[in-house]
């Protein structure tokens, strides 16, 4: 038998009603069948893999190392609930994401990280899946948590009604640009399989004004050999998103909206750094919201 993760067998704090969460919604990532509860496990019979838990986690990858965001996502949530980063980033973001789940609807947050940032309807399944440990185990306010990708996700085809990445496909990197490409577009041809008929695929995230983008893309490569894992961003302009998801979403309709602030409101960009603060008109991004209906 084949384990699919680095933890040890049983250790979990799943309850009956999370057992049964998972067998119904989580599938094998290699085959996308059905998972067998089976001595403290979750079994892909075809595959002959195993998936493990640990504090209440289902592991869909192994755990070889340390994540940039497990010593880093305290400072990130805290940054995240300060006054004006909410106004610039979650306030309109998330009235509109609750908007868009109906009843009974299967939502999958990617790269959720220790907090979801809106009112999760109790009527939903919300299933979160973030490829830092130390971020998912915190997440309590989700049904399912699983440490992953969005690369290689645990769900079947056609299984789920809302996907939201919020701010999460800038950190999709690699070594080079041409590895960011490749990343993003397997994370969204991903999302594209699961997303069912008459589902919605959002992602909130900044778009370089031109100069930033073009300066970006030709010092990124240098500037990645140098700062190593202390690199961990790559910002997407909406033309070249647009036109990556074209070719990896199969979606009937995309649709993409600007979120509007003062010019003069005052915020941290670096989140490590809450007391340097510039103001709205001085950073170089516009704040998006990309939706693919399909």
């Amino acid at each position: 038998m084949a384990a699919g993760a680095g933890c040890c067998a049983g250790d979990d704090h799943l309850s009956a009603a999370q057992y049964d969460l998972i067998q119904k919604h989580l599938a094998c990532i290699r085959c996308k069948g059905p998972l067998t509860p089976t001595l403290g496990r979750y079994l892909c019979q075809p595959c002959d893999r195993a998936y493990d838990f640990a504090d209440g986690v289902f592991f869909a990858r192994e755990r070889k190392a340390a994540h940039y965001f497990d010593a880093a996502h305290q400072v990130m949530q805290t940054g995240n609930e300060s006054p004006e980063i909410s106004e610039l980033c979650y306030t309109q973001q998330s009235r509109l994401a609750v908007e868009m789940i109906k009843p009974g609807d299967v939502v999958v947050d990617i790269g959720c990280g220790p907090s979801i940032h809106y009112e999760k309807p109790g009527d939903c399944v919300l299933i979160g899946i973030d490829p830092s440990f130390e971020s998912i185990r915190s997440n309590l306010a989700l049904d399912i948590r699983v440490f992953g990708g969005a690369e290689a996700a645990p769900l079947a085809d056609k299984s789920v009604d809302r996907i939201f990445l919020f701010y999460s496909i800038h950190h999709m990197i690699g070594q080079t640009v041409e590895e960011n490409t490749a990343n993003l577009a397997a994370s969204l041809r991903e999302c594209s399989r699961m997303v069912r008929e008459n589902g919605t695929l959002v992602v909130f995230d900044m778009s370089p004004w031109w100069p930033a983008w073009h300066a970006q893309r030709l010092a990124w490569n240098s500037a990645k050999g140098v700062l190593a894992d202390k690199l961990d961003m790559y910002f997407w302009r909406e033309s070249a998103l647009k036109s990556l998801s074209e070719k990896s979403v199969a979606a009937k309709a995309f649709d993409s909206h600007t979120f509007k602030v003062s010019p003069l409101l005052m915020f941290p960009p670096v989140f490590g750094l809450p007391h340097l603060k510039v103001p709205r008109f001085l950073y170089p991004f516009d704040i998006k919201m990309y939706k693919w209906s399909f």
